[in-house]
């Protein structure tokens, strides 16, 4: 079923209403990511969880980043690094122990490319069985390494560019794929169809609106085209959070976090 969401108002106002205001209900998050090259990403989700609502967020980051990034971020901790600075595969069973005591891990980008920190991404989101949120260049290790059982992964959100799910459906060898030339209404019943026979939920722009694409339901939501280049952080962060708190009401909570994510 498609849904179309205005920019005044919500589809699901309840939504709102039930959000926890107790600090404990609110959730707890890790977010991982970063290298010597870039934190904008994590530093840009910290703070916009925390304008979502979460309770407590901790981040991750290669220790490389220790002293450049002090100060900046309250809860950080930082897992051993490469050579080159970027996440090593040695630090995949700490990552792990701090994702136990979350409720959902947010693999927010600026990883950079290098193969450890690949292994370290493929070995995490392999092993482990809580929710993981994808977005900017975690989604490429993603489309290129691990395709097929990233799409049928449970507990798993896609917020990813159309490129970037175009070349997962396209390595994964889905018979249905995403195109360019493709308007709002055919891109929504594709959507509508790939989210039945996967278990990822996906999160898209394309033709100035953001589609949420979850179980058969899909949502479209506008966007102005000033805030385009600036989407896919916001709306992975917003989207987490409402999901993370939300569990019983997926569909619900990601398309309210999308919308909250642009007022």
């Amino acid at each position: 079923m498609i849904h179309k969401q205005s920019i005044n108002q919500p589809l699901f106002p309840e939504i709102e209403w039930e959000s926890p205001q107790n600090i404990r209900q609110k959730g707890e998050l890790l977010i991982v990511g970063g290298s010597p090259h870039g934190f904008a990403s994590i530093a840009n989700s910290y703070e916009y969880t925390s304008k979502a609502g979460i309770g407590h967020a901790k981040v991750a980051m290669p220790s490389s980043t220790e002293q450049t990034v002090k100060g900046f971020i309250e809860n950080a901790a930082f897992l051993p690094s490469t050579p080159s600075g970027s996440f090593s595969k040695r630090g995949l069973t700490d990552l792990k122990s701090y994702a136990q005591e979350a409720w959902g891990t947010l693999l927010a980008g600026d990883f950079g490319r290098n193969s450890e920190t690949a292994s370290l991404i493929e070995g995490f989101m392999m092993s482990t069985t809580g929710k993981i949120i994808i977005t900017k260049d975690a989604a490429d290790y993603a489309a290129t390494s691990y395709p097929r059982p990233i799409l049928m992964r449970k507990n798993t959100l896609l917020v990813a560019s159309l490129s970037q799910l175009q070349k997962l459906l396209k390595n994964a060898n889905f018979t249905d794929n995403i195109r360019f030339e493709m308007s709002i209404n055919e891109t929504a019943k594709l959507l509508e169809s790939i989210s039945k026979q996967i278990e990822l939920k996906i999160v898209i722009f394309h033709h100035n609106h953001i589609y949420a694409a979850i179980d058969g339901s899909v949502s479209l939501t506008p966007i102005a085209l000033a805030d385009s280049g600036l989407w896919q952080t916001k709306t992975a962060s917003f989207a987490t959070v409402f999901w993370l708190q939300h569990d019983a009401k997926e569909f619900e909570g990601i398309t309210t976090g999308i919308y909250e994510s642009l007022r």
